[in-house]
């Protein structure tokens, strides 16, 4: 039913991907911290907000979550339960799960002064 096998290579591209963007994102800074371009712009444009990462696991604990109830809701029933329907609902869940982010991200964040109208 399901093959793994595919999964090793493409774990393995992620990984290595992110472990040289960290590489050449740690040079650049070392080298522009050498040059002397230590300043508030340079830590603004490598710093990470807290409220993205706040935000994004929100996204994605909500994402997992109700495709984890998808997938409970097939293994409860599965009589009735075929195998289009598991991933059909895989789906409308994990849409309903960004509509939800969505709205909660909407009253969290607020709007910048550029970004008003």
């Amino acid at each position: 039913m399901f093959d793994p096998d595919w999964l090793v290579p493409i774990t393995l591209f992620i990984v290595l991907g992110y472990i040289i963007k960290s590489i050449s994102d740690n040079r650049v800074r070392k080298q522009l911290i050498e040059k002397g371009m230590n300043n508030k712009n340079l830590s603004l444009l490598y710093a990470e907000r807290l409220e993205s990462s706040y935000l994004s696991a929100l996204k994605w604990g909500l994402v997992l979550i109700m495709l984890g109830i998808a997938l409970l809701i097939t293994q409860l029933f599965p009589e009735y339960v075929s195998e289009e329907f598991t991933l059909g609902g895989m789906f409308i869940f994990a849409g309903a799960a960004f509509l939800i982010y969505y709205f909660i991200a909407r009253n969290l964040v607020k709007p910048t002064a550029g970004a008003e109208k």
